[in-house]
């Protein structure tokens, strides 16, 4: 099944709202300047809950940001961790489940967020399918190309999103905590994932930026 001209309007103002954040914050930052230009944006891509935030106009906590190969996100890090005052400060609910590597900053093995929620995550990078294949849930699963412009995402993915309906898209990562926290967000979960996350989570510590958000 195809897309009706309405869901490809929403689909392309998710991409162009997308767009205009790369763009302006590669102008106004001084390490947007370094990290979002011509030769590093190829090899940087978008996925996770940014597309349900932004298609639900929910409030958007972060995007994040992939490296598809380890040269570019050890050179991104470098130049994000030279801009200290632009990392965004620790939140007070996160202080006690993570280690943070700058005190006082969003900065851990996982990620370095900024002050813009651009997240850039630093605990692994590859190809976007090689990504989102450990990502727990489908609406986390469609993916932006910045230097394209292109915005992937299929009917079920679209689906998951407009109906707010949490499919499984790897059973290993689904989690207690992570479908409540959908759950409470109005998504609607179903008694098998329930059951799934349950067994999943038997003896295992919530962990901060575990998977996408």
């Amino acid at each position: 099944m195809g897309f009706t001209e309405q869901e490809i309007t929403d689909i392309v103002d998710v991409k162009n709202r997308l767009k205009t954040i790369f763009n302006t914050e590669s102008t106004i930052t001084s390490w947007g300047h370094q990290v979002l230009n011509s030769l590093t944006v190829p090899h940087l891509f978008v996925t996770g809950g940014t597309f349900a935030s932004l298609m639900n106009d929910d409030p958007l906590k972060d995007i994040d940001v992939y490296c598809k190969d380890q040269a570019t996100m050890d050179v991104v890090s470098k130049w994000l961790l030279a801009h200290e005052k632009d990392i965004q400060k620790v939140d007070e609910k996160y202080r006690e489940v993570e280690c943070w590597k700058v005190p006082g900053k969003m900065v851990t093995e996982k990620s370095i967020t900024m002050n813009n929620k651009f997240s850039f995550i630093t605990m692994n990078c590859g190809s976007p399918a090689e990504i989102k294949a450990s990502f727990d849930f489908l609406h986390c699963t469609p993916h932006f190309e910045p230097a394209e412009n292109k915005l992937y995402m299929s009917r079920a993915q679209y689906d998951s999103i407009a109906t707010k309906t949490l499919v499984v898209n790897n059973p290993d990562a689904v989690t207690t905590w992570r479908t409540e926290k959908f759950s409470q967000r109005g998504w609607k979960v179903d008694r098998e994932i329930w059951n799934l996350a349950a067994k999943n989570s038997k003896g295992k510590k919530k962990t901060f930026a575990s998977v996408s958000s």
